[in-house]
């Protein structure tokens, strides 16, 4: 059973459990029962032991969500509100309190109350901005926290930064560089950035010199100073910094090209686990850039990262696989891969995914199952994905054709052509409705900033995935 649009668009992102459940059960009918059931049982304590608060919290919100979407059992927004609201007792549990929010902003399965929305954003965001203060002591971590308020940690952050806390004084330079809470300035960012770095932290120190090659617009010699504080963080034993000093050497940014010292430091940080310098090392093998090529030794350095958890080297090995040029072609191969990235969320690997069940390569053709990957792949950002969806709602391919869902999907997406191709086959008032779904969607399908992927290979892709390849 397909996952009803409807409703997947008022959440950020189908439970990554669903998605799981693809490469675990063969029928997703089953595995939809399956989840549920055990979901249930859990909830109701049916266990041998007895959970925890936050487990239970947890397994409810769960089960709310299984209510919501239709899985495995009718969908029923009653039960799903009655479920969640048990959920929320355990006040950590952020995603509950999100969740809640959205069922008063929409009235589904209550009554519409802007107020009780509004109060459970807030609460659910004091969560999230609490969770990431605590950690700054120890580690500094993403601002990439989906919260809804984000002056609310600004101003705790600053508060904690001024007192001379290093993670709180680099997460401040943070959200003034994206401009979250805050209004984006560069130069406030590397002040802040600064003052960590010159306190000895060597996270100050890379974040500084990131910030110096955004900035060649307000100082001169950037890449030059870039470098030194590379070099610093180096210096002090911090291993992104040996990423990012392969990276100068590698581009040559403020200095030479140089691809054999580039390689010297992507493998240093590569063997002391660094991920992003294990699939640089990749690359570089592949193409046999500052050293010999080797294949072998690309899928090596590769299958590191991925084994780490790197969706993006699951991605890149998948599409290898996929292309065959250098480790013989393995469709099999390539979807189990891809599949792995996808329970990372992956937006290009959903994608990929679901173009071969789209095309059929490698798999039985199912059009239900491309449907499922590639909604996940535009819930996650990707824009080609969307594109497929809408061919798929203008043909009817495995879904009821529907031109207003078809439109929204191109017009979301970009691809403004396609779009008017729709349009000519509607009503004036069915205009109108998918302009405004078209809305919806662009602000609901909106991942990460999910651009052009940075494919290791050098052949062309196979229609349906050649835009993941290098640009």
């Amino acid at each position: 059973m397909l996952l009803c649009l409807s409703f997947a668009l008022t959440a950020r992102t189908v439970p990554v459990s669903f998605i799981k459940g693809m490469k675990v059960c063969g029928n997703w009918g089953q595995y939809q029962k399956r989840l549920f059931a055990r979901t249930a049982a859990f909830v109701n304590k049916r266990g041998k032991e007895k959970p925890t608060v936050e487990q239970l919290s947890r397994a409810q919100y769960k089960l709310a969500m299984l209510y919501a979407y239709g899985v495995g059992i009718n969908r029923d927004f009653k039960k799903a509100f009655n479920v969640l609201n048990e959920a929320v007792k355990w006040s950590g549990n952020y995603a509950a309190q999100d969740a809640m929010a959205r069922f008063y902003r929409q009235g589904r399965g209550v009554a519409l109350n802007i107020a009780k929305a509004i109060y459970w954003q807030r609460l659910a965001d004091q969560n999230r901005a609490d969770r990431v203060l605590a950690r700054l002591d120890t580690s500094t971590p993403s601002v990439q926290v989906l919260i809804a308020d984000y002056k609310m940690l600004y101003f705790a952050c600053k508060k904690k930064a001024e007192a001379g806390n290093a993670g709180a004084q680099i997460y401040l330079g943070r959200l003034y560089t994206y401009g979250l809470g805050v209004r984006k300035n560069m130069k406030s960012a590397m002040v802040w950035f600064e003052k960590a770095a010159t306190s000895d932290s060597a996270p100050a120190m890379v974040e500084l010199g990131r910030a110096y090659l955004r900035s060649k617009n307000l100082f001169t010699d950037v890449q030059r100073l870039a470098g030194q504080w590379y070099f610093k963080a180096v210096k002090a034993g911090y291993v992104p910094g040996m990423y990012y000093l392969g990276r100068v050497y590698f581009e040559g940014v403020g200095t030479d090209k140089d691809l054999k010292k580039a390689f010297k430091w992507y493998l240093k940080a590569a063997k002391k686990g660094y991920i992003k310098a294990q699939i640089e090392l990749a690359k570089m093998y592949l193409r046999g850039l500052g050293v010999k090529q080797s294949s072998q030794k690309a899928i090596e350095w590769l299958t590191k990262a991925a084994k780490r958890g790197s969706s993006e080297a699951m991605l890149q090995l998948g599409i290898l696989y996929y292309e065959g040029e250098y480790t013989g072609q393995s469709y099999e191969q390539a979807r189990e891969w891809l599949e792995k990235a996808t329970t990372r969320r992956n937006a290009h690997a959903l994608y990929a995914l679901g173009m071969m069940y789209f095309n059929g390569e490698g798999v039985t053709q199912n059009y239900r199952r491309a449907y499922q990957a590639l909604l996940q792949g535009a819930h996650n950002g990707s824009e080609l994905a969307k594109n497929t969806l809408g061919i798929m709602h203008f043909q009817g391919l495995g879904v009821k054709q529907n031109n207003i869902i078809a439109f929204a999907f191109f017009n979301s997406g970009g691809f403004a052509k396609k779009a008017s191709e729709v349009q000519k086959h509607m009503t004036s008032a069915q205009v109108t409705e998918a302009r405004r779904l078209s809305l919806v969607y662009m602000r609901k399908f909106n991942g990460w900033e999910i651009k052009g992927v940075d494919h290791i290979g050098k052949s062309p892709l196979p229609e349906g995935l050649k835009d993941l390849r290098i640009q």
